[in-house]
Order: structure tokens, then C-alpha cells, then sequence
């Protein structure tokens, strides 16, 4: 036992030595210069299309929205939006305004800058508007990065391919459209009681097959369009149509169609085109270098990735979107099994397809449950028209 002490006592002797040998050898010790990072706070203006009649009561509601919405977006971003509510007669103009003065660089307050603009884009015509001054920021290469790229998921598929401009291999995309119910379908209808109940036509094996594409029948479908027309008087109606034709419409419809015994077969599919994605998007408009004392304290790029947190949370925070199209829950309206009823009064009036991602909004009379649930189907069908 005593040797084991004495091999201990060494073993600290040689740790003690060591430890002093280090804290005295300048050349391990070196002086950190260090300081906390300060945080850069951004202001962006915020165009958007309200539906609200102008007054002082609506102006007041949106104030209201503005700040609660800043409360979200500062705590979670750095940045907070001054919301322009314009009219939809006035937005062309405004648009045109924009386009002109976007050459400013300001400082709101002593420890907050302005970022830059976000603009709601509401028609191909506004789209190249932007695009022909040259006035758009291009986002693909955003939506590349982890924080940004559920995007790719939360939004339609083909809402966004359609979105996109390419120069050869090389995307470009401009804008982030607000996901919505894309297009329409184009469906062959076939009266059943008729087809398959007095001309014999099989409803499992022949009627499903039967469309119409551009107006050309499919050989099923040749077969009971002359197979009706030699047979109009004994079936005791006026043409092929009470019997076989193409509507379009939706896949509520589709559904509607069905409900009262009809075959509804798809003869086209909804089409996400460029004019579809630019009539509900948002599009961040080029920043400049913020500058203090000739000191850069934020890049343009770096400006514009902020810009594109708003437009992130406009499509993915529901608290955000929804305050963005309701206003404020029991000040604008109430809530209940996420249902919307607007409270007598409310000024505050916004349009769904202007204020985000639709399939994140409350439901309210219009907006329901089963328009969210057939419009999902329907997104999952399109296809990209180019």
C-alpha cells in the first residue's frame, strides 16, 4: 500500500509541474478581442390588395392587424412590415409607383433599417411589369436551403414549376405563389339511366372508359353518341348532349355530378399555368447595401433572405396567415372549431387568395372544410401547362 502512495504522490507531482509550466508559457495564452453580436432589426413595406371599403374604421382594423402581426415576425425574423392596404381599382398605379421610386435607402429609427419591399403580385400583367424593370429578386436559389425549402412541399407541386422561368437548364423563379385550387378539369358526363338502363351500355366495363378530348370521342364513346343518335325519338330527347357531353368545373362537380347518377370521367386535367401562379403570388423587389457612416451593415442579398422570412410565414405560420385574412380573433371575429364568423362591425375585409397559403386559413362560409379537402385532390391532379 505504501508503494501505491508514493506512485500517487509522484503522479500529482508531475500534474502540478505540468499545469504550472502551461499557465506560465506565453506562447500558449492568447487575448480574445470579443463582443456580443448586435442584432440588425429590418423594416420591409408590405403591398398587399384589401378588400375592405377605405374609411377610418378600416384603417384603424389594419393597424391593428400590423401590429400584431410585427409582434410575431420581429420576435421570431428581426424585422417587422409596414402593411400597405390598397384597392384593387388603384393597385395597376400603385404597382407603377413602386417601380419608380424603388431607389431609396433609408434608416427607420436609430437601431432599425429599412430592408427593402415585398409586393403581392395578382396578375401576369403586374408580374411583367416587375420583370421588365428588372425590379424582382430571382428566390430560387432560397428555396435550395434548409430554410426555405419546405416551401417545395407546403406549395402545390405544379403551382410552382409553373412559376418558374428558365434560361435552358438554369431555373428561375421570381415570385412565391400563394398556394390555392388550381385550374379546372374538363369531364366527360354521361346520363347512366339512359346509357347503361335503355342502350345496354355496360357502366363497369364501357362507360368508364368514354371521354371526349378536344372534341373527339373515344371509339367507346363514338359507339353511344351513334348509338343515341339513331335512337333520339325512341329515348324521347332532343339531342346527344341530354345523354353524353363535357362540362368543366371542379372536383366538387366531379362529386355534384356524380351524386345525381351520373359517369363523370376526366377528360382533361387542371392546368397550372404562368398565369395561374402570377395571380396570387408574392415577389420580393431588389435591396440595396445598408450603410452607416460608410460602414455596410447588411448586404443587399442579405436584406432580401430577410424579405423572404416574410413571405416563408405567410406561407407556412398559420397565426401569420390567418391574422393576415381575419384580422384579430374576438376584435375581428370569432373562432370556433376553426370556423370563422366575422363580428358585427368588422372593417377589417381581406380576400383569400391575396393573403397566403389557402389551405392554411380558417374556414368561414365560403372557405370550407370540403372545398380544402376537394382542392387538395384536385392540386394533387394538375399538371403544369407551359
Amino acid at each position: 500500500m505504501k508503494k501505491y502512495g508514493l506512485i500517487f504522490s509522484a503522479l500529482c507531482l508531475v500534474l502540478i509541474c505540468l499545469s504550472v509550466v502551461s499557465c506560465s508559457d506565453p506562447a500558449t495564452y492568447e487575448e480574445i478581442d470579443w463582443s456580443p453580436e448586435v442584432p440588425v432589426y429590418l423594416e420591409f413595406d408590405l403591398y398587399i390588395i384589401s378588400d375592405a371599403i377605405p374609411s377610418t374604421d378600416s384603417a384603424k382594423a389594419q393597424k391593428t392587424v400590423n401590429s400584431k402581426i410585427n409582434q410575431i415576425i420581429n420576435e421570431k425574423y428581426l424585422s417587422t412590415v409596414n402593411i400597405h392596404y390598397c384597392s384593387a381599382d388603384e393597385y395597376s398605379d400603385v404597382v407603377d409607383e413602386i417601380i419608380e421610386n424603388n431607389s431609396y435607402n433609408k434608416n427607420v429609427s436609430a437601431n432599425r433599417y429599412f430592408g427593402g419591399t415585398i409586393i403581392l403580385i395578382n396578375s401576369e400583367e403586374v408580374y411583367e411589369k416587375l420583370r421588365d424593370a428588372n425590379k424582382l429578386v430571382d428566390l430560387y436559389h432560397l428555396l435550395q436551403t434548409k430554410d426555405f425549402g419546405t416551401l417545395n412541399i407546403s406549395i402545390t407541386g405544379a403551382l410552382l414549376e409553373a412559376a418558374k422561368e428558365y434560361d435552358g437548364d438554369n431555373a428561375h423563379l421570381y415570385c412565391i405563389p400563394n398556394d390555392h385550387i388550381i385550374g379546372e378539369y374538363e369531364f366527360t358526363i354521361i346520363n347512366r339511366s339512359i346509357a347503361e338502363g335503355k342502350l345496354n351500355f355496360s357502366a363497369q366495363s364501357e362507360l368508364l372508359d368514354m371521354i371526349v378530348v378536344d372534341g373527339v370521342p373515344s371509339e367507346s364513346a363514338d359507339l353511344l353518341i351513334e348509338s343515341v343518335e339513331k335512337n333520339l325519338d325512341l329515348l324521347g330527347i332532343n339531342s346527344v348532349s341530354e345523354v353524353i357531353r363535357n362540362e368543366k368545373g371542379s372536383y366538387a362537380d366531379k362529386s355534384y355530378w356524380e351524386s345525381l347518377g351520373y359517369i363523370c370521367n376526366i377528360a382533361s386535367y387542371p392546368k397550372a399555368s404562368s398565369s395561374e401562379a402570377y395571380s396570387s403570388a408574392f415577389g420580393v423587389l431588389k435591396a440595396f447595401d445598408i450603410k452607416n457612416s460608410d460602414e455596410t451593415v447588411m448586404t443587399a442579398s442579405e436584406c432580401e433572405k430577410r424579405a423572404m422570412q416574410i413571405i416563408y410565414a405567410i406561407n407556412t405560420d398559420s397565426n401569420v396567415r390567418n391574422l393576415l385574412q381575419y384580422g384579430v380573433e374576438n376584435t375581428h371575429y370569432t373562432l370556433s372549431d376553426n370556423v370563422v364568423t366575422s363580428i358585427d362591425g368588422s372593417c377589417y375585409k381581406m380576400n383569400l387568395l391575396y393573403t397566403g397559403n389557402a389551405f392554411l386559413a380558417y374556414f368561414d362560409e365560403n372557405w370550407t372544410a370540403k372545398n380544402a379537402q376537394d382542392g387538395k385532390i384536385q392540386n394533387s391532379e394538375a399538371v403544369v401547362e407551359k
